[in-house]
């Protein structure tokens, strides 16, 4: 395999315009010596030298124009004849180590997609942890901010906890604060639930949920009957939301 352009990893100055896969190359610049190695897609082409017809690796003749084939050494990458059986070059067997290449890559590849499952795992455990540590840290009202903030952050993931908890909840400083993060995430699967916290028995659940729904454009006529709440503060924010929706009728 050889390169046309190959730059530095570490330094970005242009390397030898001629450099081979498991080669050493050193970087004249900052003197650095690393070793390339061919991509994992490499699949070593049986490709025709007379009319550039690409074979398969076993083939022996080019299926088109007939004519004996060249292929790739695996190990040292010099070309010789199909017919050949060992290297010219470094002796190796051909077809073995084209065999060993081909098994080696798809090893690879599955212990790749098995990495990338196991860190998806991973990481998806570590945010569910995350979300849990937070929504206990809404029972602390001088802990809301930065929960909130951090739920925010995770955004959807952190719905649905943020949901069980507004709702069943024995305490009301974690009611209302997964009301208000639920509105600023502002995932519409809220909705039905923050209508369902508008007969919250605690008023500034009530207001945060009133709140949350307004922030997220949410029509509903249930807001309409906070305005005659116990709490004047109640009250008011319900009527700002019915004013605001007012607006926006009148704006279409």
């Amino acid at each position: 395999m050889e390169l046309v352009e190959l730059n530095c990893p570490n330094c970005g100055h242009p390397l030898a315009n001629k450099a081979n896969s498991m080669q050493p190359i050193k970087c004249l610049a900052c003197g650095s010596l690393f070793l390339m190695s061919p991509g994992k897609d490499v699949k070593l082409p049986n490709v025709c030298h007379k009319c550039e017809t690409v074979n398969s690796v076993n083939q022996r003749f080019c299926v088109r124009c007939g004519t004996k084939l060249l292929v790739d050494c695996p190990v040292c990458y010099r070309s010789n004849s199909s017919q050949m059986e060992f290297c010219e070059g470094c002796g190796a067997n051909i077809q073995e180590e084209i065999m060993r290449r081909e098994s080696w890559h798809s090893l690879k590849e599955k212990n790749d997609q098995r990495r990338k499952s196991l860190l998806v795992k991973m990481e998806r455990d570590e945010q569910q942890n995350e979300i849990v540590r937070h929504i206990a840290d809404l029972s602390e009202p001088e802990r809301h901010s930065i929960a909130i903030f951090c739920l925010c952050r995770i955004g959807d993931p952190a719905v649905n906890p943020l949901i069980e908890t507004m709702r069943q909840d024995s305490d009301p400083d974690a009611r209302y604060a997964s009301a208000r993060a639920l509105g600023m995430i502002g995932n519409s699967k809220a909705i039905p639930f923050l209508v369902e916290a508008l007969s919250d028995p605690d008023p500034t659940v009530r207001y945060c949920a009133i709140e949350s729904l307004d922030t997220m454009n949410a029509r509903c006529k249930e807001i309409e009957e906070l305005t005659r709440d116990k709490y004047k503060w109640v009250r008011k924010r319900a009527q700002e939301a019915l004013d605001s929706q007012n607006a926006d009728k009148k704006s279409i």
